[in-house]
């Protein structure tokens, strides 16, 4: 995710961004379908990258690395403990603000992992 720091820095917000500089990415979890039947849960997130029209090609290159990150990812995702199964493309697309000053680029993902154990106390 380093390549991705290199444009945002810490301009990353779950849900809501704050009045932020530019570019930024918001993100927040759209739905979660839980498959009992094979403990597998697999969860959408939509992820919103927004910068001047200007900075479109800053933009344009927010959005690949987004993609080269985790557009089949498998593994640990973070420090969560959460062994991510697959990833996958779901959406992508364009916004621009009523006054076609700012860009949306809204990418949605849908992760899937097994569902963690609870521990059960005696």
């Amino acid at each position: 995710m380093t390549a991705i720091s290199a444009i945002v820095g810490d301009r990353v917000y779950r849900t809501f961004a704050p009045e932020a500089a530019l570019p930024f990415i918001s993100y927040q979890r759209i739905s979660a379908v839980n498959q009992n039947d094979i403990d597998c849960v697999t969860e959408r997130y939509q992820f919103d990258l927004v910068g001047s029209v200007e900075g479109d090609d800053t933009l344009e290159d927010l959005k690949e690395r987004l993609l080269d990150n985790l557009n089949r990812f498998r593994g640990d995702l973070g420090n969560t403990g959460v062994k991510v199964k697959n990833t996958w493309l779901e959406v992508i697309a364009d916004g621009f603000s009523e006054d076609n000053t700012l860009r949306r680029i809204t990418v949605d993902f849908k992760f899937a992992y097994l569902r963690q154990e609870q521990e059960v106390e005696q």
